[in-house]
């Protein structure tokens, strides 16, 4: 079941941290006819200037265990771009992300994997955990959020900007992004696709084996079988059984640290062309820019959305954004 890395390169204008060179032209066909306002919000010019983001991380050493680190990313970064004074970046311990409580977000998987042990209710159990976990994540990401921008708007007052609303609206786009990118690279799409794997892992074990025609099973099954059941005193059946329930289970479990990072990295473009860029302009056009935020910057707008850039086609915006959130792992 919820950080990101620049990089200096010489990319096109507006185009920073993403540590390769983005495609060829697009055909026309693929382009934008429309294209979002962006250094211009509120009526107003956006100063410029790179900022450093980080996007989804492990432990120091880039490790997650069996079950992956998740982490929707630090949105909205909420910075002034000329505080009266530098507020320095809190290094805490989040338990939802970082301690036990994280495997939470993986019961879903879990279940989908036992499904052929567990009892009518308990899929839908483990998908009751898995949300329950994501409504308390992004309950506490928008507190902190709200946290936080109290905090850093306090350098930034200006009798333009409704401080107070601006805030909530902050918090209410952290809130809004991670119970998002939560429900579909850590619940929707992880767990359709166990289901998935499971499912053909057992259609093939049992055309296989001719598992459901007891008289065709093949002789090497069968023979199996029944040396394995004259070893644990167990009727045939009984073995036939676990085996049929075992290597489904041990398949998709065995499943799941693989396709972790490809959803998230995936989620994580598809909002980055989507939703996000327009979340990010709402907030600016609320009083961000005003506000000196820096992730109202033109640049830094640029920087976290390539689809933004004016030339940038959406398939190279998404190639774009997927490729930088794989570079950490």
């Amino acid at each position: 079941m919820a950080g990101r890395i620049s990089h200096s390169h010489n990319t096109p204008a507006g185009v920073v941290g993403l540590g390769h060179r983005l495609l060829p032209a697009a055909p026309v066909g693929l382009r934008r006819t429309h294209k979002l306002s962006l250094c211009r919000v509120a009526g107003k010019e956006v100063e410029s200037k790179p900022v450093a983001v980080e996007y989804p991380h492990e432990d120091a050493n880039g490790n997650g265990g069996f079950f992956p680190t998740r982490d929707p990313g630090s949105f909205p970064n909420v910075e002034v771009a000329k505080p009266s004074e530098e507020v320095p970046e809190e290094d805490e311990y989040d338990p939802l992300r970082d301690g036990p409580l994280r495997y939470l977000g993986y019961a879903n998987e879990c279940g989908e994997a036992f499904a052929a042990w567990l009892p009518p209710f308990g899929v839908p159990l483990s998908y009751a955990i898995a949300i329950g976990y994501v409504f308390t994540d992004t309950g506490d990401k928008f507190f902190k959020a709200l946290k936080k921008a109290e905090k850093e708007l306090g350098n930034a007052q200006d009798n333009d900007v409704d401080v107070g609303k601006l805030t909530k609206l902050l918090a209410g786009e952290r809130a809004l992004d991670t119970v998002v990118w939560q429900l579909l690279a850590s619940v929707a799409i992880p767990g359709a696709t166990i289901h998935v794997i499971v499912a053909i892992t057992h259609a093939l074990l049992i055309s296989g084996l001719h598992l459901d025609t007891p008289d065709d099973v093949l002789p090497a099954a069968a023979a199996f079988f029944a040396t394995v059941a004259a070893t644990l005193s167990v009727p045939v059946d009984t073995v036939s059984t676990i085996v049929e329930k075992s290597v489904p289970t041990f398949c998709g479990l065995a499943a799941i640290p693989f396709i972790v990072h490809p959803i998230d990295e995936t989620v994580h473009a598809i909002l980055n062309v989507s939703m996000r860029p327009f979340a990010r302009q709402f907030l600016c056009q609320q009083g961000g820019s005003a506000a000196g935020l820096k992730m109202c910057e033109c640049s830094k707008m640029e920087e976290d959305f390539p689809i933004l850039e004016e030339n940038t086609s959406l398939v190279e915006a998404f190639r774009a954004s997927f490729d930088e959130a794989n570079k950490d792992h």
